[in-house]
């Protein structure tokens, strides 16, 4: 069978992979591990970048380095808010997709 683009066959293979993941229990254990370690991970990461950022700007707020140093603290705020954000939503997501039996399904 001949794909007409890629990406569909990319898709296509991406599907396969996950379905013979979710077959197995141990894969499914497996896949679980790693997504919680690849969140904690995340936070972590977040969290330092977004501490170093804020401190940056909070001294750029006392020795005046960048002109109006209260909007691009606000602005760190913000992206590091965000950030937080989208990690504490995709891990609900995956929390509450994994309360739910895969084999009830």
């Amino acid at each position: 069978m001949k794909f007409p683009n890629s990406k569909v066959a990319d898709i296509a293979i991406i599907s396969l992979l996950m379905l013979l993941c979710f077959a197995d229990a141990s894969a499914q254990n497996t896949l679980k591990t790693t997504a919680q370690s690849v969140f904690t991970v995340l936070y972590e990461v977040i969290g330092v970048i977004g501490a170093i950022a804020l401190l940056i700007f909070a001294v750029n707020i006392k020795f005046h380095f960048l002109p109006n140093p209260m909007k691009h603290f606000l602005q760190t705020a913000g992206a590091i808010f965000l950030a937080f954000s989208v990690v504490a939503i995709v891990q609900f997501l995956k929390t509450a997709a994994g309360s739910q039996s895969i084999n009830s399904l």
